[in-house]
């Protein structure tokens, strides 16, 4: 994102719009860790780059398990 982070559209999402959006990380970081602007990304799904195609399936259908237990 040029200018921009990922967890900032996270943070821009969740404060300023009411909508229930779930989130996927990812970095080329090893861990998930708390951003510049304060967003702890170990509070969410965390995939490292690069990418493993078949982590990225197992964590989608995860998340969306996880939604249909909260409807």
């Amino acid at each position: 994102m040029p200018g921009g982070m990922g967890s900032d559209l996270i943070k821009i999402i969740e404060t300023e719009f009411d909508l229930d959006m779930k989130f996927i990380v990812m970095s080329g970081h090893a861990y998930p860790r708390v951003e510049k602007n304060n967003i702890d990304l170990a509070l969410y799904p965390f995939l490292k780059k690069p990418l493993d195609i078949e982590n990225l399936i197992e964590t989608v259908e995860l998340v969306l398990e996880a939604s249909q237990w909260r409807l």
